[in-house]
């Protein structure tokens, strides 16, 4: 099956016409990032990557989406940069015009999600024309490289989230841009429910792992709560030579309006 087909239409997000920011949206600050195309840290703005730019695996549109498979990574459709990597010792400070609050009726408690572009391992490439049900999940290793976040409501007063495969920039769980059953956009604001399990998916397919993930678009999901902030306006990643590709906030338990229209 091949998924290409499909492209987004129109995205919106939920409570769109309130003018809520889900994507940070300022760059305050950064350093010791990656070269070329991976050190603009205007590509962590906005929202996750939907397509990249594949000349060997993207088929006739030279498109793969991104997957728990396949990462984000190189440029987009129109030569966009689409993560940028932050060198050891390095990091990028990233803020949203609207604060961030801690709000326990969000998806599963969460209030932010940070995307990067970890893979886990399967047993073939990922092309534009892979049938997701061949496709195996395999045990490992998968590709992470979990960073260190951050968050402040001033710049000046920061709390530190510990850094595992889950708790991390760049970790758990890898980006999925479309439902691969329909080909409908997944929603970016919704978070990975907490209670999946990576080891759960070892041998299955990958068609069934993005299924669990409930129609969302992945990412590290975090809750204000351990930082003692009601609200944030900045959060940080520091660097461990990982990537990021876009930080949302979360939403209330409402799908984003989305449509999606075949290029066939």
């Amino acid at each position: 099956m091949t998924w290409t087909r499909f492209l987004p239409l129109l995205m919106l997000a939920p409570s769109s016409a309130q003018g809520v920011d889900w994507y940070a949206s300022t760059v305050v600050s950064y350093s010791n990032l990656g070269v070329g195309i991976y050190g603009d840290p205007t590509a962590a703005l906005g929202q996750p990557t939907r397509w990249v730019r594949d000349t060997v695996n993207g088929g006739a549109n030279q498109q793969v989406f991104p997957s728990p498979g396949y990462a984000p990574w190189n440029v987009g459709p129109n030569s966009e940069p689409l993560v940028v990597t932050i060198k050891p010792g390095g990091q990028l400070t990233l803020a949203f015009t609207t604060a961030i609050q801690d709000t326990p009726g969000n998806w599963y408690g969460y209030d932010f999600i940070v995307f990067g572009n970890s893979i886990l391992a399967t047993n073939q490439t990922v092309t534009a024309s892979s049938n997701f049900d061949q496709l195996l999940v395999l045990s490992g290793p998968d590709f992470l490289e979990p960073m260190q976040v951050s968050v402040s409501p001033n710049g000046l007063q920061w709390y530190s989230y510990p850094v595992t495969n889950s708790t991390g920039a760049d970790s758990l769980w890898p980006t999925l841009a479309f439902n691969p059953s329909d080909g409908t956009p997944t929603d970016f604001t919704k978070p990975i429910r907490p209670t999946l399990s990576r080891s759960a998916y070892s041998g299955q397919s990958l068609n069934s792992l993005c299924a669990a993930y409930l129609g969302s678009g992945g990412g590290t999901a975090f809750d204000l709560r351990p930082s003692g902030f009601r609200s944030i306006k900045y959060i940080r990643i520091t660097g461990n030579s990982g990537e990021v590709d876009a930080i949302a906030r979360v939403s209330r338990g409402v799908t984003p309006v989305q449509t999606q229209i075949s290029i066939d």
